[in-house]
């Protein structure tokens, strides 16, 4: 189920998570892989809230324009 959508600023892609120019860590939902972006890059993020804990999950992560 989709929370919500972010418009963001790439700061570091990690294997399992990204952060944000705003310092925001992202985790990835499970099964989610996510090709090259460079830091600096413009995203939008489509994420979840984890229901255990409310924390965002990245489902999707794309590269903008």
């Amino acid at each position: 189920m989709v929370s919500g959508i972010l418009f963001a600023v790439l700061k570091e892609l990690h294997t399992d998570h990204i952060v944000l120019s705003d310092s925001t860590d992202i985790p990835f939902a499970e099964g989610l892989i996510v090709g090259q972006i460079g830091a600096g890059s413009r995203v939008t993020v489509v994420y979840s809230r984890d229901d255990s804990d409310g924390r965002m999950l990245a489902q999707s992560i794309t590269r903008r324009g």
